[in-house]
């Protein structure tokens, strides 16, 4: 991160690195100095987008067509976890070499877990077809009940799959697995921050339409292409460490608190 200056007495300039003291602040440091580089990194990433883009202009109408796109938004995924994980430790990167590099080397696991989550828009979309065409039943309300509850650990358990793909040398049904119970072990703060993460977009959204739909989506699109996958994975990113350090690194004696300034060893029990 950019040096903090200090002055002396006689007004000789000092330069001295200070870590932040708390993730909060290591976030706001990476936004502020990164700034530019996120909207490049965003830029990028978009290209991973222009699939399911055409699918949502095109062919709407076949939901089956929804799973290669985001099998490539899982690759994708693959190059912003990483580059957005090293960030949100303070590590140095570059970004569209980390960005590429990343992919080659997990494009696999990566994929499998976008391929994944292609499948719930067709599993949610199965149900709201059949309670149209026969009502509400019982076996129905219990089926949607259950997989609408493994949907949403899915969604707020996605991201840090992502990132144990790209940061920790796993097999791929560890990722799912670890991913999951992680955030099942802190269940509540990981639906706040899925909520935190989509917060921003979900408020430029709601500000414009009450002046006018159109307007709304306009400010939505801009936030999006300017800034707003970047903003949202390194929010993900520095909840991911956070997890993967407490239960991993912490019972393993890696590292702990990356870019922190308390940053040490884990135990190694």
């Amino acid at each position: 991160m950019k040096e903090i200056e200090y002055f002396s007495r006689n007004d000789e300039k000092h330069r001295q690195y200070k870590k932040p003291n708390t993730r909060v602040e290591l976030f706001f440091s990476v936004i502020r100095e990164r700034f530019i580089d996120m909207m490049v990194l965003n830029w990028i990433y978009l290209l991973f987008y222009i699939p399911l883009i055409l699918w949502f202009t095109y062919f709407r109408t076949s939901l089956l067509m929804l799973l290669p796109c985001f099998a490539i938004i899982g690759i994708g995924n693959a190059g912003m976890a990483k580059v957005c994980m090293k960030w949100s430790r303070d590590e140095p990167v570059l970004k569209v070499l980390e960005f590429f590099d990343s992919i080659k080397k997990n494009w696999k696991q990566c994929m499998l877990i976008g391929l994944v989550t292609g499948f719930l828009p067709i599993i949610i979309n199965w149900y709201v077809q059949m309670f149209l065409l026969y009502g509400v039943l019982k076996i129905a309300v219990f089926g949607a009940v259950i997989s609408g509850f493994f949907i949403i650990l899915w969604l707020i358990s996605v991201d840090t799959m992502f990132v144990l793909s790209v940061g920790y040398d796993l097999p791929w049904r560890n990722v799912i697995g670890n991913g999951i119970l992680m955030s099942l072990s802190h269940l509540l703060t990981s639906i706040g921050i899925s909520i935190l993460s989509i917060l921003p977009v979900s408020l430029i959204f709601i500000i414009g339409a009450v002046v006018d739909l159109t307007l709304g989506v306009l400010l939505t699109t801009v936030y999006l292409l300017l800034l707003g996958f970047s903003l949202f994975w390194i929010l993900k990113s520095s909840y991911a460490n956070r997890l993967s350090e407490e239960l991993i690194n912490s019972r393993s004696g890696l590292p702990v608190r990356i870019g922190l300034a308390d940053e040490r060893l884990g135990n190694n029990n």
